[in-house]
């Protein structure tokens, strides 16, 4: 506890290289709370110590997401998504983006929408898409504008989709 008051206090103070030591010590004991702190300080390269920072951030945000912090999967699917830190490996990003979605994460929502809209990662399904957005907006209501472009959007997708389809049927029919 002590540690990570410390840390907390040198961090505020912009004095981050031993700020970044006490919580790696703690990380080290398991307190999850400095794990995603070590994280975030390599995340940002905010230390003098974080030579490739991004690959030492997703370690860090790894053993977070182990203890089960919902922040930590949503950033390593970021990273994965993004290829931050490593290559970029879609498959990894959505087990990730899934973990925190069950979490409630709105965000990680948001993301499995985007990926399922556009067959990113996951086959495209406009329809799940559409079911990702809607709970993404019923989670959190810092999302229920960014969904409702993005309903929109899809909608109109689906709906030019659907006219496409039957203008073919109906050419078949003629033909």
């Amino acid at each position: 506890g002590l540690k990570l008051q410390n840390a907390y206090k040198l961090y505020r103070a912009g004095v981050v290289d031993p700020a970044l030591m006490l919580y790696t010590e703690a990380a080290e004991l398991g307190y999850e709370v400095a794990q995603g702190n070590v994280a975030h300080i390599y995340d940002e390269g905010g230390s003098g110590m974080t030579a490739d920072s991004k690959r030492k951030a997703l370690a860090a945000y790894e053993i977070s997401a182990q203890q089960g912090a919902v922040g930590a999967d949503l950033k390593i699917g970021d990273f994965y998504y993004y290829g931050m830190g490593t290559e970029v490996n879609y498959r990894k990003a959505v087990t990730h983006y899934r973990a925190a979605s069950e979490a409630r994460s709105a965000q990680a929502m948001f993301n499995l929408a985007y990926m399922h809209e556009h067959g990113i990662g996951l086959p495209q399904d406009l329809h799940l898409a559409k079911r990702f957005y809607d709970m993404a907006a019923e989670t959190s209501q810092d999302a229920v504008w960014p969904v409702a472009l993005c309903r929109t959007r899809l909608l109109v997708e689906m709906a030019l989709d659907d006219a496409i389809e039957r203008v073919d049927q109906l050419s078949l029919q003629l033909s």
